[in-house]
């Protein structure tokens, strides 16, 4: 019955995001030809014109992407969850558990493609700048330099770079998981009003957003602390090792943090729902 849950979850977020995802796509292959003319078409009155539409596009298709998909999967939360469609869930022979659940793998496997789609879409756009400006030729140049870089890296420090690239993927997927749980849980507390239900969710996710872009900003603001005047004379003072160890504790914090934050964050949403819920 999960599998059948999952699969459903999977096709209805697309009945949300399929138009914006068609739309984003529309708009990247005009960007990139737009981009091709901007160097074919040497002109300086197209080019005033066309760079900061370019630049614009450029934006709405990294907004557009992400916020359609968070806003496709709150909706959808919502509206199965609670709404009237909530009557039907709720009836459904499955546990909250496990409606959560398959709610929260569609939710991450969508906002995790999005995010795949941008970086893809940035190196793309970077290759037929590339190309098509004439600078292709400086390739092999840059390629050594960047053999030379991570020769120096992997030399210099005691850690593999895929135990790095572990990690990057491990957090990244935990900040998507996260990410979704926020969403869900704000839906739940905005369940325990009597009335505007919708809108007193809305007001959570804005509270909860501003307290942890606080507590990111005073993370941001230790870490100054830490590193003093920079990354480079903090290395010289304590050294590769000493910057590793601390770049490590700092990995397993953010690490611990998303995944606290994400486990408590889906029992509350669970325990609302089982115990709190009033759909009237």
């Amino acid at each position: 019955m999960f599998s059948t849950l999952l699969k459903h979850e999977m096709k209805s977020l697309w009945h949300y995001t399929g138009i914006v995802v068609i739309c984003v796509l529309i708009a990247s292959v005009l960007f990139e030809l737009g981009m091709i003319s901007v160097f074919l078409i040497p002109n300086y009155i197209y080019d005033t014109v066309m760079v900061p539409t370019l630049i614009f596009l450029f934006f709405t298709i990294t907004v557009a992407l992400s916020y359609g998909v968070v806003f496709a999967v709150a909706y959808r939360f919502y509206r199965s969850m609670a709404s009237d469609e909530g009557y039907l869930t709720h009836t459904l022979p499955v546990t909250v558990n496990e409606l959560i659940g398959a709610k929260l793998f569609a939710g991450t496997v969508y906002t995790i493609c999005s995010l795949l789609y941008i970086i893809l879409f940035i190196i793309l756009t970077a290759v037929i700048a590339v190309l098509v400006s004439g600078a292709s030729d400086s390739i092999p140049e840059v390629l050594k330099d960047l053999e030379y870089v991570y020769k120096e890296i992997k030399e210099n420090i005691p850690l593999p770079l895929f135990v790095y690239f572990i990690e990057f993927i491990i957090v990244g997927l935990f900040s998507s998981i996260y990410s979704n749980v926020v969403i869900f849980l704000c839906v739940a507390l905005g369940q325990l009003m009597k009335k505007h239900k919708l809108i007193w969710s809305v007001v959570y996710y804005m509270l909860v957003t501003f307290v942890l872009q606080g507590l990111i900003q005073m993370g941001s603001t230790i870490l100054g602390m830490v590193f003093g005047n920079g990354i480079e004379r903090y290395v010289e003072r304590v050294g590769v090792d000493g910057f590793v160890t601390v770049s490590q504790i700092i990995i397993l914090v953010a690490f611990l943090v998303f995944a606290i934050l994400s486990v408590c964050g889906y029992f509350i949403t669970k325990y609302i729902f089982e115990r709190k819920l009033n759909l009237e």
